[in-house]
């Protein structure tokens, strides 16, 4: 079985660390998009009843409802991605249509990465990502992940490109060069230089991925000042309204880099909805062309449900629901807007991701279900700084069900 989304955060043991040094960054992504992490050897995998239960004596540290990507057993249709049913110290379950058994082999079980994606080319510090998945347009995402900046190593520069041939050499930037800082947008990874690790989250399919990193947070003190102050930095295909687009490659990171810049770095407007200060963009929010397949990168903005908030997961309507108790969300629409026309287009809608319409009712990696319209469905929170505060001040969701498409 294939779980077509999958989430991951710095929450989960074995996770691979971020913060303010080099590489660190490519690190992550590697292991979240492509190899997974905490890779264990089994003691034994034993089927009885459709239930499969793996050992590991010295322990293993997966959890209730991650997928895990099981390797070398026979029979082998024990392999490949599970999702944790029950655990003990040293044992998981999945469940499984596999006859009673005990497996055979060099059995591993580790956290299944994303999946579908590739390193188109790599360098010092530098890698190229692009989905493998050949029914999407496939651009490519550039993450230089020692960037100085202001005299500072905690940034990554990012940019999206729809052809390149080396690690170094692209064409049609995303964004171009002229309407960006430097060659491309940036990525804080942390608000220090040193080895802090700070908290972050990856839900993603094979055709896109947000990252929520928390720049500011301590892994070792959850509690600390601006330990939520974060935003989200995301790159890969929308859904398109418009039949065979090609170029709706989005990428979202910042625009500012200036030295301890204290929301820009991080929250890139995200946490907008409805658009920037001229209502037909947000900064750091960026598509490869226009709907009409024309011209060059165009800005774009998210609309919810503006009427009841202007950020996600800010004021709002009381929660519970006072109708029906419930917790209420919004998908988010992409409208853009070219500076010489007068009126906004839809684009299209951000995959997975929705605008709670409360006021902070929920925590960082919190796990709800059963929502109005979407009853089948597990999503997962995650917090939002706004333009204009040091403080975390929204949230959203991003479905880790699927499939967003």
């Amino acid at each position: 079985m294939t779980f077509p989304v999958k989430s991951l955060n710095s929450d989960q043991t074995g996770a691979p660390t971020l913060t303010g040094q080099a590489g660190s960054l490519i690190a992550l992504l590697d292991a979240c998009l492509i190899n997974g992490f905490n890779l264990k050897t089994l003691d034994s995998l034993v089927v009885a009843s459709n239930v499969a239960t793996g050992t590991v004596s010295a322990g293993h540290g997966y959890k209730v409802g991650e997928i895990i990507l099981i390797a070398g057993a026979t029979p082998s249709g024990l392999n490949g991605e599970q999702k944790v049913v029950s655990v003990t110290a040293s044992t998981f379950t999945f469940s499984t249509t596999e006859s009673d058994t005990t497996a055979t082999g060099t059995i591993t079980a580790k956290i299944a990465p994303v999946g579908g994606w590739s390193k188109a080319y790599t360098g010092t510090n530098t890698a190229v990502y692009r989905s493998d998945d050949v029914s999407g347009i496939r651009h490519y995402l550039r993450v230089f992940d020692n960037y100085a900046g202001s005299g500072t190593t905690r940034l990554a520069r990012v940019r999206a490109y729809e052809a390149m041939t080396d690690v170094d050499t692209g064409t049609g930037p995303i964004p171009t060069v002229a309407d960006a800082i430097g060659d491309g947008m940036v990525v804080q990874k942390s608000y220090t230089t040193d080895s802090t690790q700070r908290p972050w989250g990856l839900v993603g399919d094979g055709k896109l991925f947000y990252f929520f990193p928390y720049h500011r947070g301590d892994i070792s003190d959850p509690s600390a000042l601006y330990s939520r102050d974060g935003g989200c930095f995301a790159f890969g295909e929308m859904i398109s309204f418009r039949p065979s687009d090609a170029y709706h490659t989005m990428l979202i990171a910042n625009e500012d880099d200036t030295t301890y810049s204290q929301p820009p770095y991080q929250n890139n407007y995200f946490c907008n909805v409805g658009g920037g200060t001229s209502g037909e963009h947000s900064n750091g929010h960026w598509v490869a062309r226009r709907f009409d397949q024309t011209g060059s990168p165009i800005r774009f903005a998210k609309c919810g449900e503006t009427v009841i908030q202007t950020l996600m997961g800010y004021q709002g309507i009381p929660y519970p629901g006072p109708v029906d108790g419930g917790l209420w969300i919004a998908p988010l629409r992409i409208y853009e807007k070219h500076p010489t026309e007068s009126k906004a287009h839809i684009r299209g809608r951000l995959p997975g991701l929705y605008q709670i319409l409360h006021d902070q009712p929920l925590n960082r990696f919190d796990i709800v279900n059963g929502i109005t319209d979407l009853p089948d469905r597990d999503l997962i929170c995650f917090e939002l700084s706004r333009a204009t505060s040091w403080n975390q001040d929204g949230q959203c969701l991003v479905d880790i069900t699927g499939p967003w498409r």
